[in-house]
This record gives C-alpha cells, sequence and structure tokens, in this order.
C-alpha cells in the first residue's frame, strides 16, 4: 500500500525521525549517515535513496509516495510497533500537551538540567548553546563531568539520545550515547 508523502502523519514522522537522529536531513551526506545508523544501530535496512524519496529530497525518483513498509521501519525507529501505531498514537498525542518537554529551543546558553534515569542514574548538563550540552557533574553514570553532546529535547519517558558525544579528553567524536534505552528519563527539568 502506499502512502502519500503529503499526508500530515508522513511529515510528523519524518520530525520525529530527524528528532531521534539529532539534527536535520539536508544533504545527501546526511541521508547516507541516517541509512548507516539504521543499518548498524538498529537492524533496520532503508537505502539512501528511499530515505531521499521519503524526505522529497530525490530527484531520481517520483517522490509522491511511500510503502506502508518503509513507514513501518521509519515508524520502528522512532519508538512505535509500525505505522498503523504510529497513526494511533498521533491521534492520542493531538489532543494532549506533555509540560515536561524541554526544547533547546526553550533555552539559553548557561541554563542547566537535571536528568535522571533507572536505575539509579542522575546528571546535570549546562546548555552551552546551538544544541549543545556539556555535564557538570554525574551520580552512578556513564558521562562523567565535561563530556559534551547534541541534543534537542529531553523529554520524560523517553530515552535521551546524545549525539556528537564527546568524552573531556577527546577534542572531537562523532559517537551517539543512548541512556534510558529500556524506560526512558525519569526526571528532566530546568534548574533555577
Amino acid at each position: 500500500m502506499k502512502i502519500n508523502l503529503k499526508n500530515p502523519n508522513v511529515a510528523l514522522l519524518r520530525e520525529r525521525v530527524e528528532a531521534r537522529y539529532g539534527h536535520k536531513l539536508l544533504t545527501h551526506g546526511d541521508f547516507v549517515s541516517l541509512c548507516e545508523t539504521l543499518r548498524n544501530d538498529h537492524n533496520i535496512f532503508l537505502s539512501d535513496t528511499t530515505l531521499e524519496r521519503v524526505w522529497g529530497y530525490s530527484s531520481r525518483a517520483s517522490h509522491e509516495n511511500a510503502s506502508t513498509a518503509t513507514l513501518n521501519l521509519l515508524a520502528q525507529y522512532v519508538g512505535s510497533n509500525d505505522w498503523h501505531t504510529f497513526l494511533l498514537e498521533c491521534e492520542r498525542d493531538s489532543d494532549t500537551f506533555n509540560p515536561d518537554i524541554i526544547s533547546t529551543a526553550d533555552l539559553v546558553a548557561g541554563m542547566r538540567l537535571r536528568l535522571e534515569w533507572k536505575p539509579d542514574r542522575v546528571c546535570v548538563v549546562e546548555y552551552l548553546g546551538n544544541n549543545r550540552f556539556r555535564a557538570v557533574s554525574s551520580l552512578n553514570a556513564t558521562i562523567q563531568p565535561g563530556d559534551t553532546f547534541e541534543c534537542l529535547t529531553f523529554e520524560p519517558g523517553r530515552e535521551l539520545i546524545m549525539d556528537r558525544f564527546c568524552r573531556t579528553t577527546q577534542t572531537d567524536s562523532q559517537a551517539r550515547y543512548v541512556v534510558g534505552s529500556r524506560h526512558g528519563l525519569t526526571v528532566a527539568k530546568i534548574l533555577e
């Protein structure tokens, strides 16, 4: 079955994929990188051409429709079982506003966040600007003070994906570090 790519739920799925991935897909290299991440980290096999078609980036193929199979895989990447479940979750989510979500768009450099996840992990991070954070303190966690990463949102109940994770002892890294992969963050709050 084919789904029209102008469907607002497909647009929402693209936004959620980009949010999980950590940045917008704007170049061919972005699609190739996402393709590799899907394959290597999540055992999801989609070609860069297929991804470009879904985003309307590809000039090599028609980009009016996407197969349900493709949308199923992208929905799995963002935490749903399949496209149908994603649609049901969208219906449920459209009626609710989650005030606990923290977006970097709402932060000012220097603000600090307290993050907690199971079993007993606690980390305080400082916003540096440009979606970049530095760990200030850490308790029972692998992330250590001085480590830096990029992130767009923090949402209790969802895993935290730290892109471009860099240890304080490194100068640059493209690593991805995920915390709370089973239960998500238990706390994400701005400190006064």
